[in-house]
C-alpha cells in the first residue's frame, strides 16, 4: 500500500502492525498516542472512514477491530511525539515572545 509505504518513510519505521481492510483510501482517521480503546474507534467508523491511524493497537481491540470494514494502521505510541514536535516548532515561530519545550520522551522498554 502506498499510505503504508508513506508512514513508514515519514515515522521512520521499518515495520507497522496493519489490519488491512481497504485497499483505496480517501478518508483516515488519526488519534494520538492510545487511540485503539473501542469507544474510539466505534466514534471513527461512523465517519465511514477508510483508514484509522493510532498507536498502541492492543491484541484484544485487534481481534475486535479485524470486523470493521477499515484498515488499521499502527503507528505505535511514541510517533505522536513527531507531530508535537513541529507543532512546537510553528507555535514558537508564530509567538517568539512565548517559550515551546518539547520533551522526549523514551520507550519505557526495549526491543531485543
Amino acid at each position: 500500500m502506498e499510505l503504508v509505504s508513506l508512514i513508514k518513510s515519514k515515522l521512520s519505521k521499518k515495520i507497522l502492525r496493519i489490519i488491512k481492510k481497504r485497499d483505496i483510501i480517501k478518508k483516515i482517521a488519526i488519534h494520538g498516542g492510545e487511540g485503539f480503546n473501542q469507544h474510539h474507534v466505534e466514534k471513527a467508523a461512523k465517519e465511514n472512514i477508510d483508514a484509522y491511524l493510532a498507536g498502541d493497537l492492543a491484541h484484544h481491540l485487534a481481534e475486535s477491530a479485524y470486523f470493521y470494514d477499515i484498515t488499521f494502521i499502527d503507528i505505535e505510541h511514541t510517533s505522536e511525539q513527531i507531530g508535537m514536535k513541529e507543532i512546537c516548532k510553528k507555535l514558537q515561530s508564530k509567538f517568539p515572545k512565548c517559550t515551546f519545550n518539547y520533551i522526549i520522551n523514551k520507550p519505557y522498554w526495549e526491543l531485543q
